[in-house]
């Protein structure tokens, strides 16, 4: 037996339950559910890697229960193979149409029917091994946005800690010498407490950013935020650069179902980029850098726009902008995987991303996501 695959099989008759499971038993790990609800208990509680579904049957019928499947999130990309006295053409489509991947006539001859199973077997290995190859993309571009962000880190840290220290300092000093006033004081402390709640959230965020493994699990997400707690992290280094940033988020947007990992990974590097926008220029205008929220009008799209008034892409590269380890940085200053790994993860979503930019004159950066995901 093959313990790496299980395979589910549905039937309202056991014994075309039976001879699949005498079929398969040597080459996978077969499940047997006599109905639709018994099949589905099954799924809540054990990985399966295909489904043998019957159409015709009592209660909720194959073609119900693949369509119910199909609109859970975790359980849409496991393959379903029809296995049913059904030859007639019309229902042959209409269980592809549903989300079926392929359809077998009872009654069943053995060598096909193990050929088709081991066809969308190495369909589902083929898909597992590139989202393999994604993650390692991004748990790597992850840490190298972490590494780009460490100098600024330390300085976001070191200025509230300074902050602190004088404070500290000066309420010490004036205890030891008994000039003890109530108010002042207690000024002092309310601002020793507000620096270090402040280290603490940029510390708790920092945590939460490297801890990838975390965080796999899409969840209802609040994008505004996470973009907020994101831009604390580029507080200091915007003042440091002269940069001011202007947030326009609309408020009481709905939440999304998404990886908020992911999602702070996109917010942080579109940042980095568009601060990086103005090193070695300076713009006509002041530093600005905006980012804006959404809720687009008549679709079920949440937008955010990323915009500043750098120093802008010539239109020669802008189709290139996605392709991986292609950068404009100077070497050693960036991975080339962060618009490539933002672009795959809005479209995994069912998003779109896309960006408007000309030299010297600055460059938005816009990606919208459906409040259904696929």
């Amino acid at each position: 037996m093959n313990a790496k695959y299980t395979l589910l099989a549905v039937d309202d008759e056991s014994l075309n339950l039976l001879l699949l499971e005498k079929t398969l038993k040597n080459q996978y790990r077969v499940l047997t559910a006599l109905s639709a609800d018994e099949a589905w208990l099954l799924l809540d509680k054990n990985p399966v890697d295909l489904v043998l579904l019957d159409v015709s049957m009592p209660g909720t019928d194959g073609f119900t229960f693949c369509e119910r499947v199909k609109k859970e999130s975790r359980l849409k990309d496991i393959p379903i193979i029809f296995l049913t006295a059904f030859s007639d053409t019309e229902n042959i489509v209409k269980g592809l149409e549903i989300g079926g991947n392929d359809h077998i006539s009872k009654p069943f001859v053995s060598e096909i029917l193990k050929s088709r199973i081991q066809i969308q077997l190495k369909i589902v290995e083929h898909i597992r091994n590139q989202e393999e190859v994604q993650r390692n993309f991004f748990q790597v571009a992850r840490l190298a946005s972490v590494g780009t962000l460490s100098a600024g880190i330390a300085h976001e840290l070191n200025t509230p800690l300074a902050i602190i220290t004088a404070y500290a300092t000066k309420l010490h000093e004036q205890i030891l010498e008994n000039n003890f006033d109530k108010e002042e004081s207690s000024n002092t402390i309310d601002t020793v407490l507000r620096m270090a709640e402040r280290m603490r959230k940029i510390i708790a965020y920092v945590r939460e950013f490297a801890d990838y493994k975390k965080d796999q699990q899409d969840s209802a997400t609040d994008l505004n935020e996470v973009i907020e707690s994101t831009l604390l992290l580029f507080k200091q280094q915007f003042a440091d650069r002269q940069i001011t940033e202007t947030l326009q988020l609309t408020s009481g947007l709905p939440k999304i179902q998404i990886n908020r990992g992911k999602f702070e990974f996109v917010i942080q590097n579109l940042l980095l980029n568009a601060r990086d926008a103005f090193d070695q220029f300076e713009p006509a205008t002041a530093k600005n850098i905006t980012v804006t929220t959404a809720r687009v009008t008549d679709s079920p799209n949440l937008v955010i726009t990323v915009k500043d008034n750098g120093k802008g892409i010539s239109k020669v590269y802008l189709d290139k902008l996605f392709d991986p380890f292609f950068t404009l940085k100077e070497v050693g200053q960036g991975t080339g995987l962060g618009l490539s790994i933002i672009y795959s993860i809005i479209k995994a979503y069912g998003g779109a991303i896309s960006v408007k930019s000309e030299e010297n004159g600055g460059t938005i950066v816009q990606a919208s996501l459906p409040l259904q995901m696929p």
